[in-house]
């Protein structure tokens, strides 16, 4: 394979802005098989992180890499989870090799630490602020592509949540468009205006210039009243897109599609499902009688008093031809730690 020169950097963690450039041979981005839509997928930030990009994605390439970063504060604040800078910039860098795009994300596990944050104009500039110095950071070498933020807990939500976020997303887009960089929201899975969560409105943040929401297609047997249910039945996943779509345009969605199953005691509503992730098929309890479910393309099975749901690669491209139907053409996976891409 034929290698390049690229430039690297290695920051003194006791100070930002010391840094001292060296010079690698690495092998150069793959490029990007011919395809009908684009592949991003979330990870998390860390030392795995960075060997499981280089490995994993060399054989796999991605439009976009993002990645957890840190999350928000119970105060409003930002805290990254990559302490050391040297661990935020070497994991940047892998992205950087092995993406077309790349973006930092911050979780908001909290709708008390959101309205925390957003009911308070000093506070949302403090935290564009702080999300810029990181990016900027990341940049000095090859500029990052933009900041993700992972809104979540929305069953918590009020209107005046809701309100907020909008502002808050305004101000962030103008901040980040401002110097170059790109917004995305990651955002529920709802099929109509007032379904759940019924105080997250797409609408409100159609008003915004927000570069890309991605719809978090996934975990919907939460909402099915069924003794077991798949992780994303197909017409789920294809309703809440279009209904995102109508909202917010083709262009500026996202779908989301799991890496991942669950499996959940049987013969009574989820309640709380133990996740599967990277785990071989053939390694799980009774495997030998799992069945294609067509609603959601997801292996099923029952062992043990458990109801299994398995996520294969012929289940995530039955979630891509779903997202896919409404015109959409650009799909985010949740996890890098999971199955096999699309």
């Amino acid at each position: 394979m034929a290698k390049i020169k690229k430039l690297t950097v290695e920051y003194d963690d006791n100070t930002q802005d010391s840094f001292v450039s060296v010079t690698t041979c690495l092998p150069p981005l793959p490029p990007l098989p011919p395809t009908t839509h684009k592949t991003d997928v979330w990870t998390y930030i860390g030392e795995t992180t960075i060997d499981t990009i280089k490995s994993y994605l060399s054989a796999h390439p991605v439009h976009a890499v993002k990645c957890q970063w840190g999350e928000l504060t119970q105060n409003g604040g930002v805290v990254w989870w990559g302490e050391q800078f040297s661990v935020r910039r070497a994991t940047m860098m892998a992205m950087q090799e092995r993406s077309v795009e790349q973006y930092i994300t911050v979780v908001t596990f909290s709708a008390n630490s959101i309205m925390f944050l957003v009911s308070d104009a000093a506070k949302r500039s403090e935290f564009s602020n702080a999300v810029i110095k990181e990016l900027d950071f990341l940049s000095q070498v090859k500029k990052v592509t933009g900041f993700e933020l992972d809104l979540e807990d929305f069953g918590s939500w009020t209107q005046a949540t809701m309100a907020g976020v909008v502002q808050l997303v305004k101000e962030m887009s103008a901040a980040l468009h401002a110097k170059g960089y790109k917004l995305h929201i990651a955002t529920p899975a709802k099929s109509t205006d007032n379904g759940y969560p019924q105080n997250f409105s797409y609408p409100a943040l159609a008003a915004t210039t927000v570069d890309k929401v991605a719809v978090m297609t996934y975990d919907g047997m939460y909402s099915i009243n069924a003794d077991t249910a798949p992780n994303a039945p197909l017409p789920w996943v294809e309703s809440c897109v279009k209904y995102a779509v109508s909202k917010l345009g083709v262009d500026r969605v996202i779908g989301g599609i799991p890496s991942y199953g669950y499996h959940d005691t049987a013969g009574q509503n989820v309640s709380t499902p133990t996740t599967i992730s990277n785990v071989p098929l053939s390694s799980l309890p009774g495997n030998e009688k799992a069945l294609r479910d067509v609603s959601s393309g997801e292996l099923h099975w029952l062992a043990l008093g458990q109801s299994y749901w398995y996520m294969d690669e012929a289940a995530m491209k039955a979630k891509l031809e779903a997202i896919k139907k409404t015109g959409v053409k650009h799909a985010s996976i949740w996890s890098l730690k999971g199955n096999l891409f699309v």
